[in-house]
């Protein structure tokens, strides 16, 4: 058979199979979009931490390890949004940029006693937005949207808070009646 023939019979038994009319290629199915994973924020802030943490230190000789574990487990990977206090020379770099948690002039039936500073991992660009969107505020209020990546308490070590996948969603001026740096009108000391 020749090449001729061998062209003819194939299209004589491809239209044939198709009845003579043109299909148009069905397109594979396609893949469904890979949906964003739903983050849920915890509603808890700093001072529900800080309430945490003071109702499980009694006095400095009686720690309960074992309510310090809990309390670490129940925070520890939750994505929170908090606002906190800029202090720039406390957040100079990507390796070293803590945040001043506590209005204190929020807090009025104690003094806050607690030293930790929310560490967040922000890259050196991270770090010279935040200072930038500050720049024009005297006291700088940053909220903020991060993971509570790290958190160390336990009764042989100082408590320390660091938050990964940190989002700044914007800054502010501290309102007259925020005290973010001291305790507003009390002695130091404690009370």
């Amino acid at each position: 058979m020749s090449t001729t023939r061998h062209v003819l019979l194939t299209a004589l038994l491809l239209g044939a199979c198709t009845d003579g009319v043109a299909r148009e290629s069905v397109p594979a199915e396609a893949e469904p979009e890979p949906t964003a994973a739903v983050v849920t924020i915890d509603g808890r802030d700093q001072y529900a931490l800080l309430g945490d943490i003071e109702g499980t230190q009694g006095n400095a000789l009686a720690r309960d390890g074992a309510a310090m574990g809990r309390v670490r487990a129940a925070w520890q990977g939750v994505r929170v949004r908090w606002e906190a206090a800029f202090v720039a020379p406390l957040c100079r770099d990507a390796g070293s940029c803590h945040l001043a948690p506590f209005d204190h002039a929020r807090v009025t039936d104690h003094r806050i006693q607690q030293g930790w500073m929310p560490q967040l991992e922000l890259d050196d660009a991270g770090v010279a937005a935040l200072a930038r969107q500050c720049a024009p505020h005297p006291a700088c209020v940053v909220e903020f949207e991060a993971t509570l990546r790290e958190f160390v308490f336990d009764p042989e070590h100082a408590t320390a808070l660091r938050f990964a996948d940190v989002a700044v969603l914007g800054t502010r001026a501290a309102r007259a009646d925020e005290s973010w740096l001291a305790t507003p009108g009390r002695p130091r000391g404690r009370t």
